[in-house]
């Protein structure tokens, strides 16, 4: 495959998991559904997203390595252990605690953002990276999936009349790019990814902190996580010129 073809297809699947939360956004705007009603909604179609990739798999185009459930090894389970950090990209905003609407909103954001953790990891940690692995290289591999993901989270300014929020979101979503497909290279697992993007999502629905001090914690939020992507870029860095160097000295 060719890098034109690769990049190609790369948007083709990006274009696929959007339109599972536009269509049912704009499903939810002219049902006029509540607010619980839409999350479900939401919920529902990131499951369905998850369809065509089962699809894919069933008829044996592609394997479950090939985008991303590789078995654990014990130096991926090792690896895991540089990911502990990634815990403090919680804390800024939530400093001020949390809010808990009811019980039932509870559970619609936890379905919901269960299935935006699996999906998105699944067709931009996984998918992409497969098509881009075809034509390029682990270092542009990273880079190109992590423009896409970028790209992918710029439809927030057709919901967001915050500029500064949508800026500082699709910011954030090129820096979490990164973040997780050098864990995804570094443990060869989409699954620690899977929780690592529920857990951020999923705390930002009940956060209390909001206006300018929330703009601020973001910004911070996204500083430690461009700190970390950095140091996960090193490590990675070094584990490619040792396994090159360990391949050269085979031969």
């Amino acid at each position: 495959m060719n890098k034109f073809k690769a990049i190609l297809f790369s948007l083709l699947w990006c274009l696929i998991i959007l339109a599972f939360p536009i269509t049912s956004g704009v499903i939810a705007s002219i049902t006029k559904l509540d607010k619980i009603s839409t999350i479900i909604l939401q919920g529902s179609f990131m499951l369905l997203s998850l369809l065509l990739p089962l699809i894919f798999l069933l008829t044996k185009k592609w394997n479950t390595s090939e985008i991303g459930f590789n078995r654990v090894t014990k130096e991926g389970a090792r690896n895991v252990l540089y990911f502990l950090p990634l815990l403090l990209i919680i804390v800024p905003c939530a400093i001020e605690g949390f809010r808990i609407e009811s019980i039932q909103y509870f559970f619609a954001v936890l379905y919901l953002y269960l299935f935006v953790g699996i999906a998105e990891e699944l067709y931009f940690r996984g998918i992409i990276p497969y098509y881009l692995g075809k034509a390029f290289d682990i270092k542009w591999i990273v880079i190109i999936s992590s423009l896409i993901f970028a790209l992918g989270h710029s439809v927030t300014i057709l919901t967001d009349g915050n500029i500064a929020m949508m800026i500082l979101t699709v910011i954030n979503a090129l820096i979490f790019g990164f973040l997780t497909i050098e864990m995804y290279m570094l443990c060869k697992s989409i699954i620690p990814g899977m929780f690592i993007h529920f857990l951020f999502d999923f705390e930002t629905k009940f956060i209390r902190m909001n206006g300018n001090k929330l703009l601020i914690a973001e910004i911070i939020r996204g500083a430690v996580m461009a700190l970390i992507t950095l140091c996960f870029a090193i490590i990675l860095y070094k584990k490619s010129k040792k396994d090159k160097q360990e391949k050269e000295l085979e031969e």
